[in-house]
């Protein structure tokens, strides 16, 4: 997966757009947005936006389950402010989004590890629709020391398809965060804990009754997979859902001295999903699968003010570890194992008039899935490097334009993969076959904005973005001898945004 641009173009001597302009900045505030422990030492007093985004991707270089055309329209609002020594930060987005050619996946594209969904090979056109809010408090319970953090975060989705086999998905997620610290001297250490639940409802229906009356079609049967390989026929069987509970603690560190500001996280999550159907003649439950996944997450940023402008490091690694019980095979069956590692250098250069941003970074991503039932263990590991730039220049009256863009090489550096031939059932050679091929690219990737603002009405600054990004592959990924695929992933996709902004 490519990285994301750092949005380095905007603006004037507002500090709201200012704030998004300085690529190190921009970090060290997108970092304190995961928590509002992080409230009053990285994020602004006061800070606002509103954003209006046109999104359009396009290209078969896709995962089996991915779109191969996605339009999408999202409103977005966030910002910080400070009331009676409280500091409040609050986030609200509603995106609505259509999907092209979606297969073998009914799913909210929110929980994409889980072990049992839906599927069909026609591909299905699908409708989404999202909200997210988010809400920060804290306050020093004594002077400058001892702060109480609480923060909420949301997330409420509906998605449909418009043709047969069409799914329709309900999902909620609600978490909950509270924290505290303790500051020695330059040292602030602290400790928090999140607690949450959530459910995803997922049924899937018919206008055209032969699609699942008749094995004439057999492109519109509604396969129910269990696993990395495990599928059956569930022509009649078509709802299921899936409770989740989640809990875990969280530290923090933070120091500034003549060194530097060092910033560290970690995070201890881990969620459990009853995946279950509800039997028709008792209140009772037919359990399929209860599913935990646990994630551990570590951040560590340092950032320093120099000579010739800012610097930042930042060092991450996101773990995840998936274990089924499968109530049909009566114990563990499926695994899945995932982690990501950052290493991310950014330079900001702040003369006044001119603001110019570069980083470097390297990626090192790995994912495993195994089956036990059908033996199937397939994996990969990837490493992406990638290396921006930005430049901004501020003129006057409060005009201003920016340009950024960032080149990237992504190299699978080894592949996994144990699937037998004699495997009866299609999900292999359609799902597991093509993203083994598309997981196995070689991909040259490159994205390129542009940015312009003016005044709008006293305070506002309104900014107009254009961004374009393309992703090709340079060499296919193959498999092994004998094998062959039902589908294969293509050589290129395009991405484009255009951003609409008030900053104030």
């Amino acid at each position: 997966m490519p990285l994301q641009a750092q949005d380095s173009t905007l603006v004037d001597g507002n500090p709201s757009v200012r704030l998004r302009a300085d690529s190190v900045k921009w970090q060290q505030y997108t970092f304190g947005r995961q928590s509002p422990f992080w409230l009053g030492t990285h994020m602004p007093v006061r800070y606002s936006q509103v954003i209006l985004d046109f999104n359009y991707d396009k290209g078969k270089l896709t995962p089996i389950q991915g779109s191969t055309k996605i339009r999408a329209l999202t409103f977005s609002t966030e910002g910080t402010t400070q009331l009676k020594g409280i500091k409040l930060f609050g986030a609200f987005s509603h995106s609505r989004t259509y999907e092209d050619s979606t297969r073998w996946a009914h799913q909210s594209r929110n929980n994409p590890s889980v072990p049992v969904y839906y599927g069909a090979i026609a591909p299905v056109a699908y409708e989404r629709i999202l909200y997210l809010f988010k809400a920060y408090g804290q306050k020093n319970l004594l002077r400058n020391n001892l702060p109480l953090s609480i923060g909420l975060d949301y997330r409420i989705g509906e998605h449909y398809g418009t043709n047969d086999p069409r799914g329709y998905i309900r999902d909620f997620q609600f978490d909950g965060i509270i924290s505290t610290g303790w500051t020695f001297n330059a040292v602030t250490i602290g400790a928090g804990y999140r607690a949450g639940y959530g459910r995803e409802e997922v049924a899937i229906g018919y206008k055209n009754k032969a699609y699942y009356e008749s094995v004439a079609f057999p492109d519109y049967v509604n396969w129910e997979m269990n696993g990395y390989g495990q599928q059956e026929q569930s022509p009649m069987r078509r709802l299921y859902q899936n409770d989740f509970r989640r809990t875990g603690p969280e530290f923090y560190i933070y120091s500034k001295s003549a060194i530097g500001e060092i910033s560290g996280t970690v995070k201890l999550i881990n969620e459990q999903q009853d995946i279950f159907q509800f039997l028709k003649i008792s209140t009772g439950k037919s359990y399929l699968n209860e599913y935990s996944l646990n994630t551990r997450d570590i951040q560590l940023r340092w950032q320093k003010d120099t000579r010739k402008g800012r610097l930042a490091l930042d060092i991450a690694a996101f773990m995840q570890y998936g274990r089924d019980f499968n109530t049909a095979l009566q114990g563990k069956n499926y695994l899945y194992d995932y982690s990501s590692y950052l290493v991310k250098l950014i330079h900001t250069r702040d003369r006044g008039d001119v603001l110019r941003n570069i980083f470097l970074s390297g990626r090192l991503v790995n994912e495993l899935r195994q089956d036990g039932s059908y033996t199937n263990k397939v994996g990969y590991d990837q490493l992406i490097l990638t290396a921006g730039w930005g430049l901004n220049r501020f003129l006057k009256q409060q005009i201003s334009w920016g340009i950024d863009g960032y080149m990237g090489y992504q190299h699978t550096l080894s592949q996994q993969f144990i699937v037998k031939e004699s495997n009866k059932y299609i999900f292999a050679p359609y799902v597991i076959y093509h993203d083994y091929l598309y997981n196995g690219t070689d991909r040259l990737l490159c994205h390129l904005s542009a940015a312009y603002s003016m005044p709008l009405l006293l305070h506002l600054q309104a900014a107009l973005k254009l961004s374009a990004g393309y992703e090709r592959s340079v060499k296919d990924g193959a498999l092994p001898a004998g094998r062959i695929p039902l589908s294969i992933p293509g050589n290129d996709r395009f991405t484009g945004k255009l951003s609409i902004g008030l900053y104030f």
